[in-house]
């Protein structure tokens, strides 16, 4: 899982659905500087993909989904700033199969779906889990 949440891409995307949620949640914060909301952040399954600089992780798994969700307190501070705190939980799940017609770096991925149909490979999950 730390490998996965490092990568570039999709920690930048994570980090901007993560900042939107809690925008939203600082807005329906009522009280000044020092007012505190305890909120129960939950961004729902979305789906994400691997930077392709990532050849590994990008061939393995392709395009995924994943829910950030967790309890983190807000206190807002002066010039509309706000101190967040707390624990976030990111659930990681890739429900990975070989397609007929889809290509990869050039590669069709249907041959790798012939060799699932004769045995020779599997369709899998993948599923993970890291607080944060």
């Amino acid at each position: 899982m730390d490998r996965l949440i490092c990568d570039g891409v999709w920690s930048t995307g994570r980090s901007d659905e993560l900042k939107k949620d809690l925008a939203k949640a600082v807005s329906n914060c009522p009280g000044g500087p020092g007012a505190t909301c305890r909120v129960n952040l939950d961004t729902r399954w979305l789906t994400g993909a691997f930077d392709d600089g990532n050849g590994d992780l990008t061939f393995a798994l392709r395009g995924f989904n994943y829910r950030q969700s967790g309890s983190v307190t807000m206190t807002k501070l002066d010039g509309g700033r706000v101190r967040v705190s707390g624990d976030t939980r990111i659930d990681f799940f890739k429900n990975y199969n070989f397609d007929y017609g889809d290509k990869f770096y050039g590669v069709d991925l249907g041959t790798f779906a012939e060799l699932h149909r004769f045995g020779c490979a599997r369709d899998y999950e993948v599923h993970g889990s890291k607080n944060t």
